[in-house]
C-alpha cells in the first residue's frame, strides 16, 4: 500500500478545501428579492436604489394595484430605499445576499410599515411603528432622542444606521450626530452610506466662531460678476434658497423686516440660488418679488445671485451648505456668527 506523506496529505486537504470554498462561492446567490405592497399607491413605476459593488444601483419595477416584486444583486448587506416614479420615498429596508424581503408600506402614512425577511428590517419596522406619533407630528426633538437611545443601545445593528441616516435631524445637532456615528460599527456606517454624512457633520461640528467668511465672487441677477465682501458691512446675511423655499412665509416676513437695515447700508443680504438652472431662478425671483426684483433698488436691499454649483462654492470647504434653505451670518471682521436652516435664528444673530 502506498502511504501518502503527512505533508502531502495536508496539502491535498488544503487544496480540496480551497476548491470547495471556491465552488461554494461561485454557486452562492448574491441576489435578493423584495415582494411588496404599497397601500394607496395604485399602479405605477417604482425604483429600488441601494449601494453595492462600489456604486449606487437602481432596479425598476411596475406596481399593479400597489403590489410589486423586484430582484437585485448585492455583494454584501445593503440599505435600500423604494422610490415612486416622482421621487417620493415609499419605504426602506435592509437586506443581505440571498434574502427575500416581504414588505408592506403606505404611501400616505410612512409609519404604517411591515417588514419580514431578516432581523434588522423587522427591528426597523418595529421602531417606526412604536414611534409613529412623534414621526407623524414632526416632533424632531422627541424623535432625535428616540433614535439616539436606540443607537447607543444597538451600535452594531444595521437598523441603528438606517435610523440615524433617515430619521435623525442633525441640523443644529451636528455634535450629537457625530458622537452617535462614532458609536456605530464600521460595517453599519459603510452599509448605510453614512461616511459622506459623517464628513459633512465633522465640518459642521466645528465651532462657528472659529470660522471666517472670505470675499468671493457670484453672478448677479443682471448676469454680471459681483464680489461679495463681508468687511464692507456691519453684517452679511447669505441665504441659500430655491424656488420652493423662496415662497416660505417665514422667509418673506424676515426679509421684509431686514430690508430696513439693508437700506441703511449696515447689512448686506445675498440670496444665492440653488435652482438647477437660471430660467427657474429668474422665474422664481419675478414670482416672489414682482414689485422690485428687477429694479435697481433691489440690488441695494437684496443681491440676488446664482452659481452653477452653490454646494461647491470655492472657499466654502469649511462652511458647507448642508440643506436648502440655509443661512450664514457674518460680521465686519468676517467672523461667522450663525449658520443653519432657520431664518428666525439667523435674524437673532445679525449685528444691529
Amino acid at each position: 500500500m502506498h502511504i501518502v506523506p503527512t505533508t502531502s496529505r495536508l496539502s491535498i486537504a488544503l487544496i480540496l478545501s480551497l476548491l470547495a470554498a471556491a465552488l461554494t462561492s461561485c454557486g452562492s446567490d448574491s441576489s435578493f428579492r423584495i415582494n411588496g405592497k404599497i397601500d394607496n399607491f395604485g399602479t405605477g413605476n417604482l425604483r429600488v436604489a441601494y449601494y453595492s459593488n462600489g456604486a449606487v444601483q437602481s432596479v425598476m419595477a411596475p406596481a399593479i394595484d400597489g403590489k410589486f416584486s423586484m430582484t437585485g444583486r448585492i455583494d454584501r448587506p445593503a440599505f435600500a430605499r423604494v422610490y415612486t416614479g416622482n421621487g417620493l420615498v415609499a419605504g426602506r429596508f435592509i437586506v443581505k445576499p440571498g434574502e427575500t424581503i416581504e414588505a408592506e408600506f403606505n404611501i400616505n402614512d410612512p409609519t404604517e410599515i411591515k417588514l419580514d425577511g431578516n432581523d434588522d428590517s423587522k427591528r426597523l419596522a418595529k421602531f417606526i411603528t412604536a414611534n409613529a406619533d412623534i414621526i407623524r407630528n414632526g416632533d424632531t426633538k422627541a424623535l432625535n432622542a428616540a433614535v439616539g437611545k436606540y443607537v447607543r443601545e444597538n451600535p452594531k445593528r444595521m437598523a441603528a444606521g438606517v435610523l440615524l441616516a433617515d430619521y435623525f435631524d442633525a441640523r443644529g445637532h451636528e455634535t450629537e450626530a457625530m458622537e452617535l456615528m462614532s458609536l456605530l460599527d464600521d460595517n453599519v456606517v459603510a452599509t448605510t452610506s453614512l461616511n459622506g454624512t459623517r464628513d459633512l457633520m465633522r465640518t459642521l461640528a466645528v465651532p462657528t466662531d472659529s470660522l471666517k467668511l472670505e470675499p468671493f465672487p457670484l453672478f448677479s441677477v443682471g448676469d454680471t460678476l459681483v464680489d461679495i465682501n463681508p468687511q464692507a458691512f456691519r453684517g452679511t446675511l447669505l441665504m441659500f434658497t430655491d424656488a420652493g423655499s423662496r415662497k416660505s412665509d417665514s422667509i418673506k416676513a424676515a426679509l421684509s423686516a431686514l430690508r430696513i437695515q439693508a437700506r441703511k447700508g449696515v447689512l448686506q443680504i445675498i440670496d444665492i440660488s440653488c435652482d438647477s438652472d437660471t430660467a427657474t431662478w429668474h422665474a422664481s425671483v419675478r414670482e416672489n418679488a414682482p414689485a422690485d426684483s428687477l429694479k435697481k433698488r433691489d440690488t441695494k436691499e437684496i443681491r440676488r445671485c446664482w452659481m452653477p454649483s452653490p454646494y461647491n462654492l470655492q472657499g466654502f470647504e469649511q462652511i458647507p451648505i448642508a440643506t436648502v434653505p440655509w443661512f450664514i451670518v457674518a460680521d465686519s471682521t468676517r467672523r461667522i456668527i450663525y449658520r443653519g436652516s432657520s431664518i428666525s435664528a439667523a435674524r437673532k444673530h445679525i449685528p444691529n
